[in-house]
C-alpha cells in the first residue's frame, strides 16, 4: 500500500466483496444471503453475514421476512434496504458516526462529538 506506515485508507476498495454485495444491495432493495453470495465469484458467506449484520445494527438494511417456509429447504431471510447512503459502501454509521464495525449503534446529541474508538487520541 502508497504512503506512510499506519495511514489508513479513505476510501474502501470498490472490487472488494464488501463494495460489490453493496452495489447488489442497492440494485435490488431487498435480497436475500443467496443474492450476495451466488453470483458474486470470491464472496463468502461469512463474510456476507457479518457484512448483513453489521448493517442492520446501525439501521441501514432490516429483516424483512422469510422466503418460504420455515425449516423447509431452500428457506432463507430476506432483507431490505432502508436507508441508501450512496453508492460507496457504508463504511461510517451515519446515525452515531461510528463506523460500521462498531457492536452498538448509539445516536450522538446534537452539538457533541463522537466517541473515538480504538487508535491514539
Amino acid at each position: 500500500m502508497s504512503g506512510r506506515k499506519g495511514m489508513k485508507k479513505l476510501q474502501p476498495d470498490q472490487h472488494s466483496g464488501r463494495a460489490r454485495m453493496w452495489r447488489v444491495m442497492r440494485r435490488r432493495m431487498v435480497f436475500s444471503l443467496d443474492d450476495l453470495v451466488i453470483p458474486l465469484d470470491g464472496v463468502n458467506s461469512n463474510n456476507a453475514v457479518k457484512f448483513i449484520k453489521n448493517l442492520t445494527i446501525h439501521g441501514i438494511v432490516r429483516f424483512d421476512r422469510w422466503s418460504g417456509k420455515r425449516g423447509k429447504p431452500g428457506c432463507c431471510k430476506v432483507f431490505r434496504l432502508i436507508h441508501n447512503p450512496g453508492p460507496v459502501q457504508p463504511t461510517i454509521c451515519p446515525t452515531c458516526k461510528q463506523p460500521i464495525t462498531t457492536k452498538v449503534c448509539a445516536p450522538v446529541p446534537p452539538g457533541e462529538q463522537p466517541l473515538q474508538t480504538g487508535g491514539a487520541a
